[in-house]
């Protein structure tokens, strides 16, 4: 990126950050897939997807890696973890 940058620019200092893929499904407002950076929290989440919906069970949370099923329960008491 630094290369293709210094024929427009004489040295280009170039920040990456590296965005993990989320998809954010079931009993929220906003059910989307979402770009997230690795340091995210659960909590800051399911806030980007408007929350949980009125018929979200806060305690039915579950987060899926490779098709394993993790079931996280009060997602507020672990919200500091990453996603």
């Amino acid at each position: 990126v630094r290369t293709r940058l210094a024929v427009y620019l004489r040295d280009p200092n170039v920040d990456l950050i590296v965005l993990r893929r989320v998809a954010v499904l079931g009993a929220v407002k906003k059910p989307d897939v979402l770009f997230v950076e690795p340091v995210t929290t659960l909590q800051d989440v399911i806030a980007q997807a408007g929350g949980l919906a009125e018929d979200g069970d806060p305690n039915r949370i579950e987060i899926v890696r490779n098709g394993e099923r993790v079931p996280v329960g009060r997602w507020k008491d672990v919200a500091r973890s990453p996603a």
